[in-house]
């Protein structure tokens, strides 16, 4: 066998060497991002983020409680007025069928009107 004979049988175990080396990095990157794979890796990272904020949202309503209860008290008041709009538009429109319109002497514009 001569030199050069010698020579080309090492670099083909090279490049045999380096093609293995490939082949299992494109498999290890073929299992990294597969579906499978990055599902389970957004999942993790969605759960931690989730975590976080719960946390900081339970957090921050213990420190401002009275808040949280004003806000939950007034929020109630509002659905209530709400849902008594209709009712409470009546007694509204009979009060002012009552007393007036409380714009009597005064012309479209809301000027007074001079009476002689």
């Amino acid at each position: 066998m001569g030199r050069q004979e010698r020579q080309l049988k090492e670099f083909r175990a090279l490049r045999d060497a380096a093609h293995a080396v490939f082949r299992a990095d494109l498999d290890l990157v073929r299992t990294e991002f597969a579906p499978e794979a990055l599902t389970e890796r957004i999942k993790g990272r969605v759960a931690e983020k989730a975590a976080d904020v719960s946390d900081s949202a339970v957090e921050a309503a213990k420190r401002h409680r009275g808040a949280l209860v004003g806000g939950a008290a007034a929020l109630a008041g509002g659905a209530l007025l709400w849902l008594a709009r209709a009712p409470l538009g009546a007694a509204f429109a009979a009060l002012r069928n009552k007393f007036g319109n409380g714009d009597e002497g005064q012309d479209e514009a809301g000027q007074q009107e001079e009476t002689a």
